[in-house]
């Protein structure tokens, strides 16, 4: 069985969590470099991407750990043009 990806500690979520000066959350910008609210499609893009590297396209755990279901999964990867790091 392959190992379990180890989550990120909690004080680095509630480091993270809490940022909001430069709007950045684990490593994803919530703001443009013009200092605009980025679209919701490509903060939404950047979390799929993250959660499948973290959970090495575990697909039924990303979809567990981003609270959708798996065809909500797909579905968002398919608009998204994500179809290709499908696991």
């Amino acid at each position: 069985a392959m190992p379990q990806p180890k989550p990120a500690p909690a004080s680095a979520i509630r480091n993270g969590g809490t940022q909001v000066s430069d709007g950045t959350a684990l490593g994803i910008p919530a703001v443009t470099d013009g200092g605009h609210i980025r679209k919701l499609e490509d903060v939404e893009s950047d979390m799929i991407k993250l959660a499948l590297h973290r959970y090495r396209g575990q697909m039924s755990e990303v979809a567990r750990k981003l609270g959708i279901g798996r065809s909500t999964l797909y579905r968002k990867m398919r608009d998204l043009g994500l179809e290709e790091m499908a696991g």
